[in-house]
Formats: structure tokens, sequence, C-alpha cells
């Protein structure tokens, strides 16, 4: 069962309390925090895998 915590704030299982959302990080709807933009590093991985996706299904144009 994930905490609930107020506003602005997410809720940390290794401290197991709440704490602020660090800038340029959002909270995902499952309680995760991620980046809201992507790092350099990112953007190869996310290459690869939006090629992945739309090499994937032949049905759709």
């Amino acid at each position: 069962m994930m905490k609930s915590c107020k506003k602005g704030y997410y809720y940390c299982n290794t401290d197991k309390k709440c704490k602020p959302i660090p800038e340029g990080s959002v909270l995902r709807d499952d309680g995760f925090l991620m980046k809201e933009t992507l790092d350099e590093k990112d953007k190869p991985f996310v290459k690869k895998l939006v090629k992945k996706l739309r090499g994937g299904s032949k049905t759709h144009a």
C-alpha cells in the first residue's frame, strides 16, 4: 500500500517518508518519479524504442 503525501510531495520507499518532488521531475500515476525532460544519454534508447514500435505493426499506416 502506497502512503499518501500532500501536494508537491512523493513517498520515498527508501526513507519511508514524504519528500518534496525534485525540480525537473514529475510524479507518475503509479507513484514513481520521472524526469520531465530527456538527457542526452536517454535519446539513443528512446530513438531505438520508437523505431521498434513503429516497425512492429504492419497493419497501421
